[in-house]
This record gives structure tokens, sequence and C-alpha cells, in this order.
């Protein structure tokens, strides 16, 4: 019975002993070091993630992935060159590493916590993956039995560099190189970024330091150091064909202004935040404030809702102009001088009933002097022509309130009862329909409810609204119907018309709009100075 108890004894001293070593191993010797600063240098993009495997598998589940899956725009991009270029390279790897790419076994060993980075130095373009390794996977990975596997297939070699060995495989034309601190493992193209990551770990510099907050996915793109490694035989095809693209070329201009992207994505209850910077190149210097916002009288059952606070006046008129013609011109250059700078657009349901086939659109604007604002409104009266058509003003009261209006043509013998109204000493309105410019007098009036005070656009803005230079708020749910709506009928004009590529991009657009539905609204916040802007956005799929 002695000889029992010893043994009992001898054998829960033993466990303690090997509890004990695996949490000295695990806690002390094999901590988990901060993963992203253990990526050297400026890469030209990077993307975090943790908990990587239950954030793709609610996108998996998810609404909007269903209905992605099964747009005509997802086929598309499945025929396109650059997912073409994409299978052709990832077969080519494949061959040469001899192994396939098994994307379950890429997520289980990157699913806790990681990050990707790809460097250009010297004309190579290499990668840098550094993942969080649990203690079983490290102990398989450098037992002697898998060196000997891989020896089998690659040529292996090992090095010690300031205390920690990095094994280096090799096939004709490709090398990998890895290692691990502690709990993270290091795996490259090229051993030089391991050994910077080395460096960092003892302390000799400090690693990217990511200006956004902890989230499940981060991500970074330097937009400036992709257009100095264009030439790159890999990144120069990409760049072509998204010049080329139909459905990626209107984004270059955009991408050629910003620098850098960062950007951070949280799942919330009901929807994702992002919060996304970008550094840029400023056409100007910032604009002081001036609009206002809490006594806009924007009618709460509105579609969409915008403003700037800093955007001139005249670059809104010649956003305008180009889109809906150059007789806007003479707008802007007789408004701008009157007008604060920063403007807000609300876009309303359209009056179905009413016969009413688009969505009104109304612009605030706050004027400096409301009498130069009246002379300079007098001036354009008769000055305007649209489709051989000079539109004259008249005028009309609602509610004490004068609203001036003109017939004005569209096309397709269609036309817009349009017009403006000064709502107090100093709030000028202009609306693309009579009706809404009612509207908006009966919310100053206090007569219907205003945005402001509807709790659909407080309960999406709420987590970021904060102090901002702008705000978006957008009824996902019922904007994606009237697109759908928008969409037929701007497809059939531009047919009519025979302009083939405003009829493909209409169609497009109502054909994949309904991939919005599996969201009801979006709030979007942004601040920008002369040479960086943040924007902050939430998708929520709440009622």
């Amino acid at each position: 019975m002695k000889i029992i108890k010893i043994i009992l004894i001898t054998l829960l001293l033993l466990l303690a002993a090997a509890l004990l070593l695996w949490c000295m191993l695990n806690y002390l010797v094999w901590r988990k070091p901060e993963i992203i600063g253990l990526a050297p240098g400026v890469p030209l993009a990077y993307v975090t993630a943790s908990n990587l495997d239950e954030v793709l598998a609610d996108v998996k589940e998810s609404e909007f992935a269903s209905r992605l899956v099964r747009s005509p725009i997802w086929e598309t991009l499945k025929s396109s060159e650059l997912w073409k270029m994409a299978e052709k390279q990832r077969k080519k790897l494949e061959k040469q590493i001899m192994a396939s790419i098994d994307p379950k076994g890429v997520i289980k060993l990157v699913s806790k916590d990681a990050l990707f980075a790809l460097h250009h130095e010297n004309g190579r373009l290499d990668f840098l993956l550094v993942s969080e390794v649990d203690v079983l996977t490290r102990i398989h990975l450098k037992s002697w039995n898998t060196e000997r596997a891989l020896a089998k297939v690659y040529e292996l070699t090992k090095e010690k560099y300031r205390g920690i060995e990095l094994i280096t495989l090799a096939v004709p034309g490709l090398k990998f190189s890895y290692g691990f601190i502690g709990k993270a493992g290091m795996l490259s193209t090229n051993i030089s970024l391991l050994k910077k990551s080395v460096d960092l770990h003892r302390g000799d510099d400090q690693g990217l330091v990511a200006d956004l907050p902890e989230s499940e996915v981060s991500f970074y793109v330097n937009s400036a150091k992709i257009r100095a490694a264009a030439a790159h035989p890999l990144i120069f095809p990409l760049i072509t064909m998204a010049k080329a693209d139909p459905h990626l070329r209107y984004l270059t201009p955009i991408s050629e202004r910003v620098d850098a992207w960062a950007g951070a994505v949280f799942r919330q209850s009901g929807g994702l935040t992002f919060d996304i910077r970008a550094d840029y190149k400023s056409p100007g210097g910032e604009i002081a404030s001036s609009l206002g916002l809490d006594d806009l009288p924007v009618p709460a059952d509105c579609l969409l809702f915008a403003r700037h606070e800093t955007l001139g006046v005249d670059t809104i008129f010649e956003t305008l102009a180009a889109v809906i013609g150059s007789e806007l011109n003479m707008v802007g250059n007789k408004l701008s001088p009157v007008l604060h700078s920063g403007a807000a657009v609300v876009v309303l349901k359209p009056n179905i009933e009413g016969f009413q086939l688009l969505p009104p659109v109304m612009l605030f604007f706050r004027m400096k002097d409301k009498a130069k604002a009246q002379s300079a409104l007098k001036d354009l009266n008769g000055a305007i022509e649209i489709r051989e058509r000079r539109l004259t003003f008249t005028e009309t009261e609602y509610a004490d309130t004068v609203i001036n209006h003109t017939r004005a043509p569209i096309g397709m013998g269609m036309s817009l009862d349009a017009g403006y109204a000064m709502l107090g000493d100093d709030l000028l309105v202009i609306a693309s329909d009579t009706s809404a410019l009612e509207l908006a007098v009966d919310v100053s009036l206090n007569k219907q409810q205003s945005l402001m005070k509807n709790r659909r656009y407080g309960g999406v803005l709420s987590p970021i609204i904060e102090a901002s230079q702008g705000q978006i708020f957008v009824d996902i749910g019922s904007a994606s119907a009237m697109t759908k709506q928008a969409g037929k009928l701007y497809a059939w004009r531009a047919k009519l018309a025979g302009e083939r590529e405003a009829e493909r991009i209409a169609t497009m657009l109502y054909q994949n709009v309904f991939i919005l539905d599996a969201w009801r609204y979006m709030g979007m916040t942004f601040e920008s100075d002369s040479d960086r802007a943040s924007v902050r956005m939430i998708l929520n799929a709440g009622n």
C-alpha cells in the first residue's frame, strides 16, 4: 500500500513539475512579442488579423457575403484578367514550393494573431509573415523529423543570428526563410527581413507603430511606394490592368493623390465599424468651418444627408457642372462670392403618387450677406439656358416663405420644378423640386421632424459622431431600391442616346445594388487638414 502511495505521489510531483515547466516555457521563455512591433521599415502594404478564423466564419455566414457571391459583379471579377493573373501566380508558387497552398491550412496557421507585409527593396519584392504560433506547433516545426522531411525536398541551411536560429529552404529560383521569436513565427522570402525583425526584438529600433485603435483586422497601403515600384514585373501589370479595367480605372485619379492609406475594422452587434485614415496631397490649405449643422432643416425621412464644413463653394459648383452641365458654372461664379464655404446635400424619397420619377435633391448654403445673395440670384433670372430653353423664375409663397421656381428640362421630355428659397437671415436652400423646399420650410417651422432629432440618425452616428468637419448618413435600405429604379432609367436613356459606356455602368449599378440590402444604414464622419484625412464609417444592419 505504501508503495502505491509513493508511486502516486511521485506521479503527482512529476505532473506538477511538467505543468510548471510548461508554464515557464509558455509564458516566460516563449512569450508572444507584439506582432506589429516585429515588422521592419515602411512596407508597400500590410494587413494584420486576430481571431481570423472567427472573423472569416462571420463574414462567410453574413448576408452581405451571401448576396455578393450571387451578384453579376462577382462573376465579372472572377473572369477578369486580375483574377486570372492571381490564380496563375498561385499555381506558379505551388509548383516552385512543390506543395499546394491550402486556404484552410493558411488560416489555421495565422488564425490567432498575424501580420502579412510586402516589402520592395533594391528591386526585390518580398513578403514577411509574422504569426502567433502555439507551443506544440513550434515544437513540431523545430523537430528533427520535420527538418529531415523538408531537407528531402529543399536545400536546407541553418544560421544563428543574435541567438535566434533562422532556417532557409531553397528550390531553384525561390528561397524561404523562417524562425521563431518566442511564440511569434516568422516566414519570408528574404532572410534580411527576418534579421531586421530580430534587431527590433533586441531593441535596436522601433517597429511599425499603427496610428489606429486595436482591432481584429487592420491594413496599411503606401501608395507612394507602390507608384515608385511600378516598374516591378509583378506590380506593373497590376497597375496597368487597374487603369484599363472599367470597374477600377475611375479610382486611379484618387489613388494618385493619396500617399498612404490605413484602416481598422471592428465587429459590432448588428454591423461593422471602419476607421480609415489617409495621407494625401491637398490642392490647398484648410478653409475655416462656417456651415453649422444643428439648425439645418433636414427632413427626417431622407435617403441621404451629407455635409462638408470646409469645402469651397466654387469646388461644389464645378463638381455639379461636371455632372449636370457647364451651365452651372455661371451659377457658381455668381454665388461663390456671397456664400460661406461648406455645404450640405440631401436626397429625399421620390413621391411616387405624385409621379416623381427622380428623388428630389436639396443643397444648403450659408449666406454671407442676404441682400447681396438676393441680388446675385436676381442676375441669374433669365441668364441660364438649358437645352435651348432660357430659365426664368416665378415667385410663389408658402407658409410666409418666398419660393422662386422654374421648369428645368432634363431630356426625354421630362423637366424638374427646380427652385430656391431663403430661410431666416443666412440660409439658402436650392432644390430640384419645389416640394422639397416646402418640406424644408415645414421642418424649419417644426411642422415636420428634423433628421438631427431622429433616433435612427443618432443611433447610427453616435459611436463616431464627436466633432467632425463632415458627415454622411444613408438609409441604405430605401436608397438601394431608388438606385435600382434610377439605374434602369438612366441605362434606358443612355441606350437611346447611344452612350454605351454610360449604359454599361448604369446596368452594372442596378443589377448589383441588391448587395447593399444586407445593411440598413450607413454613417460616416471625416476630418481633414492640409495633408491628412481621417474617416470613420459604420455599416449597420439593425432596424
